[in-house]
């Protein structure tokens, strides 16, 4: 049996995220975005859609700074070095915006 990715589980855990990320999913290829970049992306917005057990477009961004110190203070130092991290903080801070846009469309 394989293990799930963090994609999936969110999926699983907010079935309306499966909707959105299919159409962040469809927007980044179209803009010709790297499939290992989208892929990123969607990785680390799933991973807090597991966290909150929500929706992205749901939350505040008193949330989204909640998560982000979460991270920075439990992830082990070698699995969240300085260019993760802010990988992690473009994301949240640039990707949950588009996020909410895809679902209101």
């Amino acid at each position: 049996m394989s293990r799930k990715s963090f994609l999936e589980q969110a999926c699983q855990a907010v079935p309306e995220f499966k909707t959105i990320s299919e159409k962040f999913l469809r927007k980044y290829t179209i803009a010709g975005k790297s499939e290992s970049c989208t892929r990123n992306y969607l990785m680390q917005i799933s991973k807090m859609v597991l966290h909150f057990e929500c929706s992205p477009v749901e939350l505040s961004i008193d949330q989204m700074e909640e998560y982000l110190f979460h991270i920075r203070q439990n992830e082990k130092p070698r699995f969240l070095s300085s260019k993760l991290y802010a990988n992690i903080k473009n994301i949240i801070w640039k990707r949950i915006p588009e996020i909410k846009s895809l679902s209101e469309t």
